[in-house]
């Protein structure tokens, strides 16, 4: 769980939410989907649901520990002289539900200009990350807006079975080699990057769900928190006291005071193989940090007690489709519109409950639903509107019949002053 985090009063409120958000939708829209589920978990393939965060890393690892013989009047940290203490870069991790590692672990270095810098030492970075720069050495939505284009959505994309037999996805294109996305739930937290306008058109528009985590449950509903980060940060420890021990052995006589330089090669080394390790070796922890949170369990509830939340006992999330049958026009859907900055005082949610007093129906308890703002409409009636009376012209009279003008008989014709020609 991050230092930071702290619970909000209304946090159990917040977590009963955000479950029901992804068990509203995980359930098919239409006839087709409800066909074409090839499993109980709903229409996100375990594939095509993911989850990411950015967390600090001060090129410190050690967390003040020491090594040294027994009996040393003086012991110090292998890190001592470094000046390591100091916040540097940015990691982003990405799972997947199904615990396949699809996109590589971002670092985001301090720097005004990467350019000169990658081509000085790009090369001895490992190939096993992706590098970025900025100022401020932390994500921001130019480089979120970059991610989206360049790696998640072909790692999306290339989860799609081409040979598809349903009908083409608005989404889909003639351009060649171009696959149509697959519906995919992707979980964040609300940083202001995250949540931007274009950021989450860009995402809609890929058919990518956002499933927001609320303000401050970050530690209780976020998978890389639930379970991940803890024991990954016991490999990177591992990788960079191996990686260090390897650089001094390798040349004895290089300066203790490592350039900043060396640190951004040696974070680039340490992180891939370490996430290369902990994916390969806990796959299973990482599928398991879905299933806790109840996102990669089956839509009807029926396995909704293996639901392992802190804090929380005996949740029941239920089938949305079955224990609220609206019709479709009044389902509540997740709206894309930018949310407000994170504040103490304020939880960003993109997924706000819709249903007033909410009671979740039980054998003792009957459905109690009261929708919000939703008033049965009264029978139609005209206001203001007369019968139409008779048109009337205005102003034209009618014609008259028409009669013919006095027309004379034509007299035979007669010859004047014509005489006959006299003979000759």
């Amino acid at each position: 769980m991050k230092v930071s985090s702290c619970l909000p009063d209304e946090y159990e409120q917040l977590v009963i939410n955000w479950l029901r958000f992804n068990r509203r939708n995980s359930q098919p829209r239409n006839y087709y989907e409800q066909a074409n589920l090839i499993s109980d978990i709903g229409r996100f393939r375990l594939s095509n649901i993911l989850n990411l965060d950015e967390t600090p890393i001060p090129f410190e690892y050690l967390d003040g520990k020491t090594y040294d013989l027994t009996g040393s009047k003086t012991v110090s940290g292998k890190t001592e002289q470094s000046g390591w203490d100091k916040r540097q870069a940015t990691l982003i991790l990405y799972i997947f539900a199904d615990g396949v590692a699809r996109i590589r672990p971002k670092v985001i270095f301090h720097a005004t200009s990467g350019d000169n810098i990658r081509q000085r030492e790009g090369h001895l970075w490992h190939n096993g990350v992706t590098v970025e720069f900025n100022n401020s050495a932390y994500n921001n939505e130019e480089l979120f807006l970059k991610f989206i284009e360049t790696e998640l959505l072909p790692a999306l994309q290339n989860t799609h079975v081409a040979a598809s037999t349903g009908p083409t996805s608005q989404h889909s294109s003639t351009e060649p080699n171009h696959q149509p996305y697959h519906e995919s739930l992707l979980l964040m937290d609300v940083a202001g990057f995250h949540t931007t306008e274009t950021v989450l058109e860009k995402l809609h528009s890929a058919q990518i769900t956002t499933s927001l985590i609320p303000s401050g449950c970050t530690g209780l509903l976020q998978p890389l928190n639930t379970a991940v980060n803890k024991p990954f940060k016991s490999f990177l420890r591992e990788f960079t006291d191996t990686y260090i021990d390897s650089q001094r052995n390798s040349n004895p006589l290089a300066p203790e005071k490592w350039t900043t330089s060396d640190k951004r090669v040696m974070v680039t080394h340490v992180v891939a193989e370490a996430w290369a390790a902990f994916t390969s070796e806990k796959a299973e922890l990482i599928r398991k940090s879905f299933r806790d949170l109840g996102v990669t369990l089956p839509i009807d509830g029926s396995k909704d007690s293996e639901i392992r939340i802190k804090g929380f006992d005996h949740i029941n999330i239920g089938n949305w489709m079955k224990d609220i049958p609206l019709p479709l026009p009044f389902r509540p859907l997740e709206s894309h519109h930018s949310l407000p900055p994170e504040t103490v005082q304020h939880d960003a949610l993109e997924f706000v409950w819709t249903w007033e007093n909410y009671i979740h129906p039980s054998n003792e308890n009957p459905r109690i639903l009261r929708p919000m703002g939703i008033q049965p409409t009264p029978p139609l009636q005209l206001i203001g509107i007369q019968p139409t009376p008779p048109l009337r012209l205005m102003g034209i009279q009618p014609t008259p019949p028409l009669r013919p003008m006095e027309i004379q008989p034509t007299p035979p014709l007669q010859p004047i002053g014509i005489q006959p020609t006299p003979p000759l």
